[in-house]
């Protein structure tokens, strides 16, 4: 017997009227709400928008709608006139003119959300403001919204549902847009961070527990490369080296005052009769390197002049190998020239007066 064949299932037509894109509107904000814990608004931070734009691209919008298992028709929600951009007025009128609302008085009142949060925290806070602070700040000051309607734009800043918001998550309200978009890309990275400082954690204990490579819960050397480069790890290696170069270069210089005393008895002495006796007032590398082969001193002669040429002019003079002794020199050689005219004048005159 010939049967008639069964019609194929009408595929859903993009662009549906206005009951069933309002069917699918309140379908979405039905899900943002759940995934909120009963809070539309923190449901559309944490779903679709976490920079705090106010606003949700249309891949974005279908991958949370694909997280939410819930099926719309996204071209129809979006509609034509913004294609590829959603902003929260277009899914959610009230909930979007209040936050706009919110933001403009804002501005308006204490001129940044920086400002308000500076005046609105307790004094006596941790740099956090709680939700029962932020409803009784923004009512002494004006803001003419219910307590509920306040709570859900508390529930718009405290995205993660902590209970209190740092300065950090409100910064997404700014107007201004040059600042707006630093605290949109601080926001962003802030989960990377995050990131980064749990791996920071977690091989400093593997350090800390010095397990034999062979163990379960050893560091596996193919995850070395990326660890090592985490930003806290590079840093701490960075400390540690200028650490030991630093008490490398004490070493060299100690090691080298120590012979200049051993030797001559003093700074001055070692400068006319060791290291400068030609009296040119001047020591350059070559001399220095000289010095120290002739006298067998085995120390790290690049450090050293490093070490002691510390205006970096290549010319390294009495005052930067004895400081203080020079400095006394310095006295004494003005005082000569004051009292007696000349330094050769001054031999006769300290010769009398003994």
């Amino acid at each position: 017997r010939c049967q008639r064949p069964r019609a194929r299932p009408r595929a859903r037509r993009c662009g549906g009227g206005p009951r069933m894109v309002e069917a699918d509107r309140q379908k979405v904000v039905a899900a943002l709400t759940d995934a909120g814990g009963g809070s539309f608004l923190r449901g559309w931070r944490v779903e679709l928008d976490p920079d705090g734009s106010l606003d949700v691209n249309f891949l974005e919008f279908c991958k949370a709608c694909k997280k939410l298992r819930i099926s719309v028709d996204a071209p129809a929600l979006f509609g034509e006139d913004s294609p590829n951009e959603m902003t929260l007025d277009e899914l959610a009128p009230v909930e979007g003119a209040l936050v706009l609302r919110f933001r403009n008085w804002l501005t308006e009142t204490f001129g940044s959300p920086g400002e308000m949060f500076a005046v609105v925290e307790s004094p006596a806070g941790d740099g956090r403001m709680d939700r029962q602070e932020f409803i009784d700040g923004m009512t002494e000051h004006g803001l003419d919204v219910p307590p509920d309607m306040l709570s859900e734009l508390f529930n718009l800043l405290d995205l993660f549902c902590v209970g209190s918001v740092g300065m950090e998550d409100i910064m997404f309200l700014e107007l201004d847009p040059k600042i707006r978009e630093g605290a949109i890309q601080k926001v962003k990275m802030r989960g990377k961070f995050e990131h980064e400082h749990l791996l920071t954690e977690l091989y400093r204990e593997m350090k800390r527990q010095n397990l034999r490579p062979g163990h379960r819960l050893a560091p596996r050397l193919w995850h070395a490369p990326q660890l090592d480069k985490l930003p806290e790890v590079v840093i701490e290696k960075r400390l540690k080296w200028k650490r030991r170069v630093a008490a490398h270069k004490k070493e060299v210089q100690e090691a080298f005052e120590s012979h200049l005393e051993r030797t001559w008895g003093t700074g001055v002495r070692a400068w006319r009769r060791g290291l400068d006796p030609g009296a040119t007032f001047e020591l350059r590398k070559p001399d220095l390197l000289r010095y120290c082969r002739r006298a067998n001193l085995e120390t790290d002669t690049t450090i050293l002049w490093e070490i002691l040429d510390r205006d970096c002019d290549m010319v390294l003079r009495m005052e930067e190998i004895a400081p203080r002794a020079s400095a006394s020199l310095a006295v004494f050689w003005e005082w000569a020239r004051h009292k007696f005219g000349s330094c050769d004048r001054s031999w006769d005159g300290l010769l009398a007066a003994a």
